[in-house]
Protein backbone atom coordinates (compact mmCIF):
# COMPACT_ATOMS: atom_id res chain seq x y z
CA UNK A 1 0.00 0.00 0.00
CA UNK A 2 1.52 3.13 -0.90
CA UNK A 3 0.46 7.04 -0.12
CA UNK A 4 -0.25 8.72 2.62
CA UNK A 5 -3.05 7.26 4.70
CA UNK A 6 -2.67 10.08 7.48
CA UNK A 7 -6.72 11.31 8.23
CA UNK A 8 -7.94 8.46 6.61
CA UNK A 9 -7.97 5.68 9.43
CA UNK A 10 -8.38 7.33 13.01
CA UNK A 11 -11.61 5.32 12.91
CA UNK A 12 -12.95 2.55 11.24
CA UNK A 13 -15.25 3.35 8.20
CA UNK A 14 -18.67 2.02 8.99
CA UNK A 15 -18.63 0.19 5.68
CA UNK A 16 -15.01 -1.63 6.08
CA UNK A 17 -13.77 -4.50 8.56
CA UNK A 18 -10.42 -4.61 9.84
CA UNK A 19 -9.78 -7.35 8.09
CA UNK A 20 -10.96 -5.22 4.94
CA UNK A 21 -8.48 -2.88 5.93
CA UNK A 22 -5.22 -5.40 6.50
CA UNK A 23 -5.90 -7.43 3.37
CA UNK A 24 -4.96 -4.00 1.73
CA UNK A 25 -1.63 -4.17 3.33
CA UNK A 26 -1.07 -8.26 2.34
CA UNK A 27 1.05 -9.49 -0.04
CA UNK A 28 -0.54 -12.20 -2.58
CA UNK A 29 -0.98 -15.81 -0.92
CA UNK A 30 -1.33 -14.27 2.66
CA UNK A 31 -5.30 -14.72 4.08
CA UNK A 32 -6.99 -13.07 7.21
CA UNK A 33 -9.44 -13.25 9.37
CA UNK A 34 -10.71 -11.32 11.91
CA UNK A 35 -13.65 -11.49 14.96
CA UNK A 36 -14.27 -9.52 18.30
CA UNK A 37 -12.88 -11.35 20.93
CA UNK A 38 -16.58 -10.64 22.71
CA UNK A 39 -18.61 -11.74 19.09
CA UNK A 40 -15.89 -14.97 18.59
CA UNK A 41 -18.49 -18.32 18.78
CA UNK A 42 -17.13 -21.54 18.48
CA UNK A 43 -15.04 -24.14 20.60
CA UNK A 44 -11.65 -25.29 21.30
CA UNK A 45 -10.30 -29.11 20.23
CA UNK A 46 -9.50 -31.18 23.14
CA UNK A 47 -5.92 -31.22 22.40
CA UNK A 48 -5.88 -27.37 22.85
CA UNK A 49 -7.96 -27.44 26.16
CA UNK A 50 -5.00 -28.71 28.51
CA UNK A 51 -3.15 -25.14 27.11
CA UNK A 52 -5.17 -23.37 29.30
CA UNK A 53 -6.55 -25.35 31.83
CA UNK A 54 -5.80 -23.06 34.96
CA UNK A 55 -5.57 -19.63 33.11
CA UNK A 56 -7.98 -16.76 33.99
CA UNK A 57 -11.29 -16.43 31.98
CA UNK A 58 -9.29 -13.17 30.06
CA UNK A 59 -6.76 -15.65 28.81
CA UNK A 60 -9.26 -18.36 27.98
CA UNK A 61 -11.45 -15.84 25.64
CA UNK A 62 -8.39 -14.77 23.97
CA UNK A 63 -7.07 -18.52 23.28
CA UNK A 64 -10.04 -19.74 22.22
CA UNK A 65 -10.83 -16.36 19.65
CA UNK A 66 -7.71 -16.87 18.50
CA UNK A 67 -7.58 -20.44 17.45
CA UNK A 68 -11.13 -20.42 16.12
CA UNK A 69 -9.54 -17.11 13.61
CA UNK A 70 -7.01 -19.39 12.65
CA UNK A 71 -8.63 -22.16 11.47
CA UNK A 72 -11.12 -19.48 9.43
CA UNK A 73 -7.86 -18.27 8.32
CA UNK A 74 -7.21 -22.04 7.29
CA UNK A 75 -10.52 -22.29 5.22
CA UNK A 76 -10.10 -19.56 3.66
CA UNK A 77 -6.47 -20.99 2.38
CA UNK A 78 -8.78 -24.24 1.31
CA UNK A 79 -7.09 -26.42 4.25
CA UNK A 80 -9.35 -28.23 6.47
CA UNK A 81 -9.77 -26.66 10.24
CA UNK A 82 -7.25 -28.55 12.74
CA UNK A 83 -6.00 -28.00 16.44
CA UNK A 84 -3.23 -25.07 16.91
CA UNK A 85 -1.23 -26.54 19.70
CA UNK A 86 1.29 -24.65 22.17
CA UNK A 87 4.83 -25.22 21.58
CA UNK A 88 7.59 -24.57 24.18
CA UNK A 89 7.52 -20.55 23.81
CA UNK A 90 4.07 -20.45 23.36
CA UNK A 91 4.13 -19.77 19.61
CA UNK A 92 1.35 -21.43 18.05
CA UNK A 93 2.05 -24.92 15.83
CA UNK A 94 0.38 -24.68 12.69
CA UNK A 95 -0.14 -27.44 10.33
CA UNK A 96 2.61 -28.78 8.05
CA UNK A 97 2.93 -26.20 5.21
CA UNK A 98 1.41 -23.39 6.49
CA UNK A 99 2.50 -20.28 7.51
CA UNK A 100 0.65 -18.73 10.25
CA UNK A 101 0.50 -15.74 13.01
CA UNK A 102 -2.08 -14.92 15.43
CA UNK A 103 -2.59 -11.84 17.34
CA UNK A 104 -5.10 -9.75 19.49
CA UNK A 105 -5.20 -6.73 22.07
CA UNK A 106 -8.57 -4.86 23.38
CA UNK A 107 -11.30 -6.57 22.26
CA UNK A 108 -9.74 -7.79 18.72
CA UNK A 109 -8.10 -10.87 17.43
CA UNK A 110 -6.59 -11.24 14.15
CA UNK A 111 -5.11 -14.23 12.35
CA UNK A 112 -3.08 -14.53 9.01
CA UNK A 113 -2.12 -17.78 6.66
CA UNK A 114 -0.32 -18.55 3.79
CA UNK A 115 0.85 -21.59 2.09
CA UNK A 116 4.74 -21.82 2.80
CA UNK A 117 5.39 -22.87 -0.65
CA UNK A 118 4.75 -19.07 -1.69
CA UNK A 119 5.61 -17.22 1.76
CA UNK A 120 7.36 -19.47 3.95
CA UNK A 121 7.73 -16.84 7.51
CA UNK A 122 4.97 -14.53 8.73
CA UNK A 123 4.50 -12.72 11.78
CA UNK A 124 1.37 -10.22 12.56
CA UNK A 125 1.17 -8.09 15.75
CA UNK A 126 -1.85 -5.97 16.97
CA UNK A 127 -2.01 -3.46 19.84
CA UNK A 128 -4.23 -0.70 20.85
CA UNK A 129 -3.37 2.28 19.72
CA UNK A 130 -2.10 4.37 22.93
CA UNK A 131 1.49 5.46 23.38
CA UNK A 132 4.43 3.59 24.62
CA UNK A 133 5.37 3.85 28.23
CA UNK A 134 8.01 6.66 28.23
CA UNK A 135 10.18 4.28 30.61
CA UNK A 136 10.02 1.63 28.19
CA UNK A 137 11.56 3.02 25.03
CA UNK A 138 14.70 2.41 26.33
CA UNK A 139 14.04 -1.06 26.25
CA UNK A 140 12.20 -1.19 23.00
CA UNK A 141 13.66 0.71 20.97
CA UNK A 142 18.12 1.14 19.99
CA UNK A 143 19.37 4.38 19.39
CA UNK A 144 19.29 3.76 15.95
CA UNK A 145 15.61 3.61 16.33
CA UNK A 146 15.10 6.70 18.34
CA UNK A 147 17.53 8.80 15.91
CA UNK A 148 15.56 7.48 13.38
CA UNK A 149 12.36 9.08 15.09
CA UNK A 150 13.87 12.12 15.74
CA UNK A 151 15.10 12.30 12.61
CA UNK A 152 12.05 11.65 10.54
CA UNK A 153 9.95 13.67 13.33
CA UNK A 154 7.51 12.30 15.44
CA UNK A 155 4.56 15.05 14.07
CA UNK A 156 5.18 12.60 11.07
CA UNK A 157 3.63 10.09 12.22
CA UNK A 158 -0.34 8.99 12.52
CA UNK A 159 0.10 8.03 15.99
CA UNK A 160 3.17 7.09 18.66
CA UNK A 161 6.01 6.36 16.61
CA UNK A 162 7.23 4.55 19.83
CA UNK A 163 3.98 2.12 19.84
CA UNK A 164 4.66 1.30 16.15
CA UNK A 165 8.26 0.20 16.72
CA UNK A 166 6.76 -1.72 19.60
CA UNK A 167 4.74 -3.53 16.80
CA UNK A 168 6.86 -4.21 14.46
CA UNK A 169 9.11 -5.49 16.48
CA UNK A 170 6.67 -8.04 17.60
CA UNK A 171 6.05 -9.10 14.11
CA UNK A 172 9.40 -9.23 13.41
CA UNK A 173 9.80 -11.60 15.99
CA UNK A 174 7.06 -13.79 15.04
CA UNK A 175 8.27 -14.07 11.77
CA UNK A 176 11.69 -14.94 12.38
CA UNK A 177 11.53 -17.53 15.47
CA UNK A 178 10.46 -20.47 13.26
CA UNK A 179 14.18 -20.02 11.75
CA UNK A 180 15.89 -19.15 14.24
CA UNK A 181 14.28 -21.34 16.77
CA UNK A 182 15.68 -19.11 19.77
CA UNK A 183 13.91 -16.18 22.01
CA UNK A 184 15.96 -13.00 21.13
CA UNK A 185 15.36 -9.58 22.27
CA UNK A 186 13.96 -5.77 20.85
CA UNK A 187 17.64 -4.83 21.09
CA UNK A 188 18.69 -7.23 18.41
CA UNK A 189 16.45 -5.84 15.56
CA UNK A 190 16.38 -1.66 14.93
CA UNK A 191 13.40 -0.44 12.70
CA UNK A 192 13.29 2.48 10.09
CA UNK A 193 9.94 3.43 9.11
CA UNK A 194 8.83 5.33 5.83
CA UNK A 195 5.59 6.77 7.36
CA UNK A 196 4.39 8.10 4.33
CA UNK A 197 4.06 4.33 2.44
CA UNK A 198 3.27 2.47 5.72
CA UNK A 199 6.21 0.53 5.29
CA UNK A 200 9.57 -0.16 7.32
CA UNK A 201 13.47 -1.52 6.50
CA UNK A 202 14.53 -4.14 9.36
CA UNK A 203 18.62 -4.05 10.80
CA UNK A 204 19.13 -7.11 12.67
CA UNK A 205 22.16 -6.66 14.66
CA UNK A 206 22.49 -10.05 16.45
CA UNK A 207 25.02 -11.03 14.08
CA UNK A 208 25.51 -15.08 15.99
CA UNK A 209 22.22 -15.62 15.65
CA UNK A 210 21.14 -13.90 12.18
CA UNK A 211 24.40 -14.41 10.43
CA UNK A 212 23.42 -16.79 8.18
CA UNK A 213 19.86 -15.26 7.41
CA UNK A 214 19.47 -14.59 3.45
CA UNK A 215 16.17 -13.07 3.94
CA UNK A 216 14.41 -10.50 2.35
CA UNK A 217 11.95 -8.77 5.14
CA UNK A 218 9.01 -7.15 3.99
CA UNK A 219 6.88 -4.72 6.57
CA UNK A 220 3.75 -3.02 6.30
CA UNK A 221 1.67 -1.15 9.47
CA UNK A 222 -1.39 1.16 9.56
CA UNK A 223 -3.38 2.46 12.32
CA UNK A 224 -6.56 1.16 12.02
CA UNK A 225 -9.62 2.59 13.99
CA UNK A 226 -7.88 2.31 17.64
CA UNK A 227 -5.28 -0.12 16.87
CA UNK A 228 -1.93 -0.29 15.46
CA UNK A 229 -1.37 -3.35 13.01
CA UNK A 230 1.97 -4.62 11.37
CA UNK A 231 2.58 -7.48 9.54
CA UNK A 232 6.29 -8.83 8.81
CA UNK A 233 6.71 -11.74 5.74
CA UNK A 234 9.53 -13.48 3.85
Amino acid sequence: MEGSVFGQSSRLDTNSSMAGIITDLLAVGIVVHSEKINECEGELYKEELHFIHNAVEKRKREFTAGRICARKALVKLNRPPCPIPVGSTREPLWPQGVAGSITHDGNHCVACAANRDFIPYLGIDLAVREPLDRDLIPLICTEDDIKNIENTGESNFETDPYKLVFSIKESVYKCLFPVVQQIFDFQDVSIYMEPLGNTASITLFNKKLFSTLDLELKVRFRVIGDYVFSVVWV
